[in-house]
């Protein structure tokens, strides 16, 4: 089984991946937010692909509806890393991850 993962990702993303026997997929960032590019995210979902995990770098909030709607429209689950979410908002005002 397969997770869509961020290519740039701090390695302990990826080793919860692969330490529970399943196959890290990368996805390379936005170059505007350096995030998980969530226009890329389709093309690297195969009938593999269980989960996609989002990494909230540098502060910033790596969640968008348009991956939400991904995740619902393959029935995929959504695991959030969290390390670096300090000061993160998903809208212009404070709320959970």
């Amino acid at each position: 089984d397969e997770v869509i993962v961020p290519a740039n990702t701090y390695i302990a993303s990826i080793l919860a991946i692969t330490e529970n026997n399943l196959v890290p997929v990368l996805v390379e960032p936005d170059i505007n937010t350096f995030q998980i590019d969530e226009n890329k995210i389709e093309e690297a979902i195969t009938p593999k692909t269980k989960a996609i995990m989002i990494v909230h770098l540098y502060g910033r909030c790596a969640y968008t509806d348009k991956i939400g709607e991904i995740c619902k429209k393959h029935n995929l689950k959504l695991i959030e890393d969290n390390a670096q979410a300090q000061g993160c908002y998903f809208t212009s005002t404070p709320q959970h991850l």
